[in-house]
C-alpha cells in the first residue's frame, strides 16, 4: 500500500515537472538556453507589418536595424535574429512562424560566418518550434528532434525551480532599444584573437535545406548572406569562407556576398561579430546597398 501511495506520488510529480517545463519552453519562449526567443515571439504578435523577414544568429541582431535597411532597400522589414546556439534550426522555425502570420516575400538569413563550425544541436529547433510537425526534416533527422524533445522535456526535469529561475534570474539582459536586442556587454577585449577556423558540422545543412524547401514550396525569395566580421578575421579565414560558400550552395542556398562584410576596430560590440550599437545604422545601409535589387 505505502509502495503504491509512493508511486503515485511520484507520477504526480513527474506529470508536475513536465508542464512547468512544456510552459517554461513553449508558453514563456525562456529556456535556460538563452537569447531573445521571447521578445522575437513576441513581435510577431504585434500590429507592425513587413514583407522581409531576416533570421539569424547575433550577428545579425547587432548588424541589422530594420528602420535604416529600410531607408535604402525600400522594403518593410523585421529582424528576428535569435542567438548562435539555436543553430540554423531557430531560423527555420521562426521563417515558419513568420509567414503564418504576413504575406512575406522576401527571407534573407544572415549567420555568423563560422556557424558551420559549431557543434550540431537539434535544442534550437525543439525550442522554437511552432508545433511538433517537421516539414522539409528528412525522417531521420524527425527521429532525432524527438529524442531531444523527450530529454529536454520529460527527462530533464527543471519544474517549478526553472520557472522560478526564469521569473526572478537577476543577470539576464536587457532589450538595447538602439538594436532592439539583448544590450551587449561593453567592448570586446581582444582584436585579434586566434581566428582561424577549421572545421565544418555539415549536419547543420538538413536545417540550410530546409529553410530552401520552404522557401521554394512558399515561393519566397530566400537569400543567404554573411553576418559582420572583423576585418583581419576575414583575412584570416579566406579559405574557410570559400569553402563554406560551397557547401551551402551544394545545399541549395542562394548566397549574397562572397566574403563577410568587413568592421573595423571601431564597428566592433562585444565580439568580433557583433557591431556596436552605435554604428549599427552605418551597417544596416551597407547591407541594404549590398542586397540591393535582390529584394
Amino acid at each position: 500500500m505505502l509502495g503504491a501511495f509512493v508511486l503515485g506520488l511520484y507520477f504526480v510529480w513527474w506529470l508536475f515537472a513536465i508542464s512547468c517545463n512544456v510552459w517554461l519552453y513553449y508558453v514563456m519562449h525562456a529556456p535556460e538556453y538563452g537569447g531573445p526567443l521571447a521578445h522575437q515571439i513576441r513581435k510577431l504578435s504585434s500590429p507592425v507589418q513587413f514583407d522581409t523577414v531576416f533570421v539569424g544568429d547575433s550577428s545579425l541582431g547587432n548588424a541589422i536595424r530594420p528602420e535604416a535597411f529600410d531607408r535604402i532597400a525600400g522594403t518593410r522589414s523585421i529582424n528576428l535574429a535569435l542567438s548562435g546556439n539555436y543553430g540554423y534550426g531557430g531560423p527555420f522555425n521562426m521563417i515558419r512562424r513568420a509567414i503564418e502570420t504576413r504575406p512575406v516575400r522576401n527571407v534573407v538569413v544572415m549567420m555568423a560566418a563560422d556557424s558551420l563550425n559549431r557543434p550540431m544541436v537539434y535544442d534550437g529547433f525543439v525550442f522554437t518550434a511552432p508545433n511538433p510537425w517537421a516539414p522539409h526534416i528528412p525522417l531521420s533527422d524527425a527521429a532525432e528532434i524527438l529524442k531531444t524533445f523527450l530529454r529536454r522535456v520529460v527527462v530533464e526535469s527543471y519544474g517549478a525551480s526553472g520557472l522560478l529561475d526564469e521569473w526572478f534570474k537577476p543577470d539576464r539582459p536587457g532589450i538595447d532599444p538602439r538594436t532592439d536586442y539583448p544590450t551587449q556587454r561593453g567592448k570586446t577585449s581582444s582584436l585579434y584573437p586566434p581566428s582561424v577556423v577549421q572545421s565544418i558540422e555539415t549536419r547543420h545543412l538538413v536545417f540550410v535545406r530546409a529553410i530552401v524547401s520552404l522557401c521554394k514550396a512558399r515561393s519566397l525569395n530566400c537569400l543567404f548572406v554573411h553576418g559582420p566580421w572583423f576585418g583581419k578575421t576575414i583575412r584570416d579565414n579566406a579559405n574557410y569562407t570559400a569553402k563554406v560558400n560551397g557547401i551551402l550552395r551544394e545545399a541549395g542556398a542562394e548566397i549574397i556576398g562572397e566574403t563577410p562584410l568587413a568592421l573595423s576596430a571601431d564597428e566592433l560590440g562585444d565580439g568580433i561579430d557583433h557591431v556596436s550599437p552605435e554604428k549599427i545604422d552605418i551597417v544596416s545601409e551597407r547591407y541594404a546597398a549590398m542586397l540591393a535589387g535582390r529584394l
